[in-house]
C-alpha cells in the first residue's frame, strides 16, 4: 500500500443506516439524547431511505406523520449521503431535485389539541436544511410549505419558506407573491432554516433564522426575518417540500431534515444521538448499549464540545470487574482514551489504571526510500469527524454490539463489541473412577474507529476484559498504491502510555527481564528501566522484554505493590530507519518524566505535538536530552513502538485484477500491546475455585 499524495482524502459516501436502525429510533420516542428539554416534537423526517429511487417508492419513516410521500409529483430523488452539520442532529440521506413536490399528512394525534395547526392558538416551529446546488434565481423556487384551509383562510393558502419564487437569498412567501420577505443570505450557501410562526386568532406572526445559534432558543431581534401579523394561517394539516421551475429558469435543490415541533430546542436538537443498537430489543432503554449474559455497557457522559468530542462508557463484566474509561477524537491523532479506571470485585470504589494515551505517530517507511508520516495530514479541523470515518450497522457483529457518536455529525464513529475471548482458565482430572474439571471463559469489549490517513485505513482499537487486562491494537487496511503497488513497506506505530496507578504520582517502571543462564537454569528479574533514567531500550527476543509499572504506595491484599505489565502484542520483529528525523524508530521502549505541555496539549513547539504535526525526534527525543533520573514523584510516561511489515502479494488482489494490478483490499495486519494486571488482584478474578488436586 502507499500514498500517492499526501493530501487529506474527500469524505467517503456515508451508507444508510437500516431501516431497523430507524425503527428504533421511533420506537424510543425520537433521538435518543437531546442537549435541550424537548417540548413537543410534531413531525420529523431525516429521508432514512435508500438511493436510487423516488421518495413516493418508500414506505414513509420518521415519525408524526400518517402514510408515505405522496400527492401528484413529480416526486423527488434521493441522494446520498445526506448534510452534515457540526452541531445539529442529522441521519439519513437527502432528496435532491430540479422540479418535484412530495407532499405528507401530519398525524393528528402529535397536533397540539389534535387539532390543525392554525385553529387553536400555539407556537410551531419549523426547520430544514436546504440548499441550491445549481441554477439561477429567475423562475424558480426550493422549500417547504405549510398547506392551509382555502375555507378558513382564503387569503394565505400557504406558509412557504426556503428560496421563494424569483429570489436568490432564503425567505419567506405568505402564498402571496408581492409579500416575499427576504433574508440577505444567498441560496447557494448551505443553510439551517428555522422558522418560528406565533398560531393565534387573527394576523399570525413570523419569523425565519439562517444558521442560527443552536445553544439557546434565538431571540427576535436576531431574526434574519421578522414577519410580525404576516398572514392568518388555519387549517395546517399537510407539508409539503418542492423545488421547481418556470419556462426558463433552472434549479437544483437539496432537502434535508425536516422537523416540525412547538420549541426551538424540538427542532434544532443538538445532542448527537449516543448510540443506536439495533440487536438490543430495538431500542435500549435510557443509556444501555449492549448487554449478554456476561457483560452489560452503559454510556454515562457524552459531550460534542470541542476540540475534542468524547464519550464515556462503563462496562460491567458478570465476576464483578468493571470498567470506566472515556473515548475522545484528537483528530491529527485519531481515537484516544482517558481516565481509564477499575473497580475490582469487593472495592467499593474504582481506582485509576491509565490516565491517557493513544497513537503519537504512524511512519510508513517503503523500501524504495520513500518514507511517509501518517498522521501529518491527517485531522482537518474543517472536516466532519476529523480523520475518524463514518461508520454504520453494517460495521456491527452479528451480535452484541453498538455505534457510538464523538461528534455532532450524521454518522456516528465508534463501534462497540462484546466478544467471547474463549478458554481463560481450565483443569482436568480424573480419581476414584470420576472424571471431574473445571472450564472459565474469559469476556471482553472492543471499542474501535477507523482512521483516514489516505489509502490506508487503520482502525484504532482499546479492549476492556474482565480479567482486569487492558488491550491497545492497530490494525492497517486499505489498498495498495497503483504508482507503486508491489513496494514492501513497515508501519511504525508510536503510543503514548501514560499509565497512572490509583490515580497517584508514585508509579515506577522495571524492566522485566528473562535470561537464560545455561545449564537448564534461568532468571526472571525486573530491573529499574534503563538503569533508573530516562531513555530508551531495544525489544530483545531472549530477554522477553515488557514493562513492569509498579505503585510504589499501594499493596494487594499480600502486602505486593500493585502492578501493570505492559506486553507487547505478537512482536515479529523490529525496524529500524535512517531517514530525516527517524532515530526514535531505534528503540521500541521508552520512559519520560512527564513536565507540563509533554502530553502534546502545550501550545508552543515542540509541545503541541497532539494538534501540530512533529517528528519524535523533534519532541520524544528532546524530553530525554539531558535525561532524568526516573522517580515516583516525577509522574513517568512510557512511549511504546512497534511495527508490521507488508510484502505485497496476489492476495491484495480483487477478482477483476489482472497481470500486476493490485487494487484489492489487504487483509489487517495487526500490532500492539497489553496492559496485564501484576498483583492488581489478590487472587484470580475469573476463578471461583479449582476442583483439580
Amino acid at each position: 500500500m502507499a500514498h500517492p499524495t499526501r493530501v487529506p482524502t474527500p469524505a467517503p459516501v456515508l451508507h444508510r443506516l437500516s431501516a431497523l436502525v430507524m425503527a428504533a429510533i421511533a420506537l424510543a420516542g425520537g433521538f435518543a439524547a437531546h442537549a435541550h428539554a424537548r417540548g413537543r416534537l410534531i413531525a420529523y423526517d431525516g429521508f432514512d431511505y435508500d438511493p436510487p429511487g423516488n421518495l413516493n417508492q418508500y414506505p414513509g419513516g420518521g415519525e408524526g406523520w400518517i402514510g408515505d410521500w405522496g400527492g401528484l409529483g413529480p416526486h423527488w430523488n434521493l441522494a446520498d449521503p445526506g448534510f452534515s452539520h457540526k452541531l445539529l442532529q442529522v441521519i439519513g440521506n437527502r432528496v435532491l431535485d430540479s422540479s418535484a413536490k412530495s407532499i405528507r399528512t401530519l398525524d393528528p394525534t402529535y397536533l397540539p389539541g389534535g387539532v390543525p395547526l392554525g385553529n387553536q392558538s400555539t407556537t410551531l416551529w419549523v426547520s430544514m436544511l436546504v440548499h441550491q446546488s445549481d441554477g439561477g434565481a429567475a423562475g424558480t423556487w426550493l422549500g417547504l410549505k405549510l398547506k392551509c384551509d382555502p375555507v378558513t383562510s382564503p387569503n394565505n393558502p400557504f406558509l412557504f419558506f426556503g428560496k421563494p419564487y424569483n429570489s436568490s437569498t432564503w425567505g419567506l412567501d405568505p402564498g402571496i407573491y408581492t409579500q416575499h420577505k427576504l433574508s440577505a443570505q444567498p441560496t447557494t450557501d448551505y443553510a439551517f432554516l428555522v422558522m418560528e410562526v406565533v398560531l393565534r386568532p387573527g394576523p399570525d406572526d413570523v419569523y425565519l433564522w439562517v444558521n442560527p445559534d443552536l445553544s439557546q432558543t434565538p431571540q427576535i431581534a436576531t431574526a434574519d426575518v421578522s414577519a410580525p401579523a404576516y398572514g392568518d394561517f388555519t387549517g395546517i394539516k399537510d407539508v409539503q417540500i418542492e423545488v421547481g421551475n418556470t419556462s426558463g429558469g433552472y434549479i437544483m435543490g437539496s432537502i434535508d431534515e425536516v422537523r416540525l415541533g412547538t420549541t426551538f430546542e424540538d427542532v434544532a436538537p443538538t445532542g448527537c444521538g449516543p448510540f443506536f443498537n439495533p440487536y438490543y430489543g430495538g431500542a435500549p432503554s435510557g443509556d444501555l448499549l449492549a448487554q449478554n449474559h456476561r457483560c452489560t455497557v452503559r454510556q454515562i457522559g457524552f459531550t460534542s464540545s470541542e476540540p475534542y468530542p468524547q464519550i464515556t462508557l462503563e462496562i460491567s463484566f458478570n465476576n464483578s470487574v468493571r470498567w470506566l474509561l472515556t473515548l475522545y477524537n484528537v483528530g491529527k491523532k485519531g481515537l484516544w482514551v482517558r481516565n481509564v479506571t477499575l473497580r475490582r470485585p469487593g472495592d467499593s470504589a474504582s481506582h485509576q489504571i491509565l490516565k491517557r494515551g493513544g497513537v503519537a505517530e504512524i511512519l510508513v517507511p517503503y523500501h524504495n526510500g520513500i518514507h511517509l508520516w501518517d498522521t501529518e495530514f491527517t485531522g482537518d479541523p474543517n472536516e466532519i469527524g476529523g480523520s475518524l470515518r463514518a461508520m454504520t450497522d453494517g460495521d456491527l457483529p452479528p451480535h452484541d454490539g453498538f455505534l457510538a457518536w464523538l461528534t455532532c455529525d450524521n454518522a456516528p464513529r465508534v463501534v462497540g463489541e462484546i466478544r467471547d475471548r474463549g478458554i481463560a482458565a481450565i483443569c482436568k482430572g480424573q480419581g476414584s473412577g470420576l472424571e471431574y474439571g473445571a472450564t472459565y471463559r474469559s469476556t471482553e469489549v472492543s471499542l474501535w474507529s477507523v482512521f483516514d490517513t489516505g489509502n490506508y485505513d487503520y482502525v484504532m482499537e482499546y479492549v476492556l476484559r474482565d480479567d482486569g487486562s487492558f488491550g491497545v491494537r492497530l490494525g492497517a487496511s486499505g489498498y495498495n498504491n497503483t504508482g507503486m503497488p508491489f513496494e514492501a513497506h513497515a508501519h511504525d506505530v508510536l503510543w503514548y502510555v501514560d499509565v497512572d496507578l490509583f490515580g497517584k504520582s508514585d508509579d515506577m517502571v522495571f524492566e522485566t527481564v528473562h535470561m537464560d543462564l545455561g545449564g537448564g537454569i534461568a532468571s526472571e528479574t525486573d530491573v529499574p528501566f534503563n538503569g533508573g533514567t530516562e531513555g530508551g531500550i531495544p525489544w530483545d527476543a531472549l530477554r522477553y522484554t515488557s514493562l513492569l509499572i509498579e505503585d510504589q504506595g499501594v499493596t494487594n491484599g499480600h502486602g505486593n505493590p500493585i502492578g501493570m505489565q505492559l506486553v507487547p502484542f505478537e512482536q515479529s520483529g523490529v525496524t529500524r530507519h535512517s531517514g530525516t528525523m527517524e532515530a526514535f524508530t531505534h528503540n521500541e521502549f521508552y520512559v519520560t518524566n512527564l513536565h507540563p505541555g509533554e502530553d502534546g496539549m502545550g501550545t508552543a513547539f515542540p509541545n503541541d505535538w497532539l494538534t501540530n504535526w512533529h517528528s519524535p525526534d523533534q519532541y520524544l527525543l528532546k524530553y530525554i536530552a539531558p535525561a532524568e533520573p526516573l522517580t515516583p514523584s516525577a509522574d513517568p510516561v512510557i512511549w511504546y513502538k512497534a511495527a508490521v511489515i507488508h510484502d505485497p502479494h496476489d492476495e491484495d488482489k480483487q477478482a477483476s485484477d489482472s497481470g500486476g494490478s493490485k487494487t484489492g483490499l489487504t487483509l489487517m495486519h495487526w500490532t500492539g500491546f497489553d496492559l496485564q494486571p501484576h498483583n492488581l488482584f489478590d487472587s484470580n478474578p475469573l476463578v471461583t475455585s479449582n476442583p483439580c488436586p
